[in-house]
């Protein structure tokens, strides 16, 4: 079987977890506590020594990066198939996974998550918790944005650059689905996986109005119909338990209000 090191709330673990759902490929789970610091025990940096998750273990075989992972489970696991038969379109879904690795993961998506989620949480912490956890970051570039973050919140800089990237990425998007109800060649693959655990972060940080109300309609109704899929639940909703979820929404609507006007001041749409 295999063993899957992640974290319940991890964009990067959502996605492989969506993956292994849709091919119903059961995995034996070892969770990482991301906050209290586990992905920094000896035990697991010797498995993955950027101190990240997910880690995929397959029969000996240790395999990192999520979208590496997710390619694996694909060549692993025949059907169903979620890459297309046609090479150009095979192609087309990797350039947006690449996209995703390239412009959402981290300086994107991640500067929303921390300057909104992670600051409520560890910011809750003792000061001495709050140091412990920061210097523990290996990445120095890294560490300082997440103090950075820490520090101002939503008002940092680097939060309002990270709008316009996220508008000028979700643009594309609305442009490729009307195209189709997928992102590259007409079926649900490992492009929707990649792209879906970033969108709902934006949901869960508060900046769902970059979608609703007609402004992308095309990415409205993708959500919804992906949201209908069993692999969504399996992957996203059962690893969040309810409570958890109440609370991060509610950290979420508390600075929407603050959140929509460095959007209309950062003049994106």
């Amino acid at each position: 079987m295999l063993e899957l090191y992640h974290n319940a709330l991890s964009t990067c673990s959502q996605k492989v977890r969506f993956a292994l759902a849709e091919k119903e490929v059961e995995f034996k789970s070892h969770e990482i506590n991301l906050v209290t610091g586990q992905q920094h025990d000896p035990d697991y940096v010797r498995l993955n020594p950027r101190h990240v998750v997910p880690t995929l273990v397959s029969d000996g075989i240790v395999v990192r990066e999520s979208s590496i992972i997710n390619e694996f489970i694909e060549d692993s696991y025949a059907t169903p198939a979620l890459l297309p038969s046609a090479p150009g379109d095979r192609a087309g879904v990797r350039l947006w996974v690449k996209r995703v690795d390239d412009e959402l993961h981290g300086k994107t998506t991640g500067t929303f998550t921390h300057a909104v989620l992670t600051r409520s949480v560890v910011l809750s912490q003792p000061a001495e918790a709050q140091e412990a956890y920061l210097s523990a970051i290996p990445d120095q570039d890294e560490q300082a944005l997440r103090r950075d973050l820490f520090a101002l919140g939503v008002a940092a800089p680097q939060f309002g650059d990270a709008v316009e990237r996220m508008a000028s990425f979700l643009d594309d998007m609305e442009s490729a689905l009307a195209n189709g109800p997928w992102l590259s060649g007409g079926v649900f693959s490992l492009a929707d996986i990649s792209i879906v655990p970033y969108i709902e972060r934006m949901d869960s940080v508060g900046m769902s109005a970059m979608w609703k109300t007609g402004k992308r309609p095309n990415i409205e109704r993708w959500l919804a119909d992906i949201r209908g899929r069993p692999a969504h639940t399996k992957a996203i909703g059962d690893w969040v338990p309810a409570a958890m979820a109440k609370s991060l929404s509610n950290i979420g609507r508390a600075v929407a209000p603050e959140i929509t006007e460095i959007i209309r001041l950062r003049d994106v749409r």
